[in-house]
């Protein structure tokens, strides 16, 4: 997989781990809109950029074999 592909990846799931992270700890804040409204423009970045790595990525995670 791309370098570039690998950096999105990561950041579209550090932002939906922050996400959760804070709606635990601190609940409704802006930092969690911010968190909430940046998760689709990173998996929408991905998935137009990178659609073919995208679902091998994904499949990688989520579906084993």
């Amino acid at each position: 997989m791309d370098r570039h592909l690998m950096v999105s990846f990561s950041v579209g799931l550090g932002s939906l781990v922050m996400l959760v992270l804070n709606l635990i700890f601190y609940g409704d804040s802006f930092a969690t809109l911010l968190l909430g409204a940046s998760i689709p423009f990173n998996f929408a970045t991905m998935i137009k950029y990178y659609p073919k790595d995208f679902k091998i990525a994904m499949k990688k995670i989520f579906w084993r074999e």
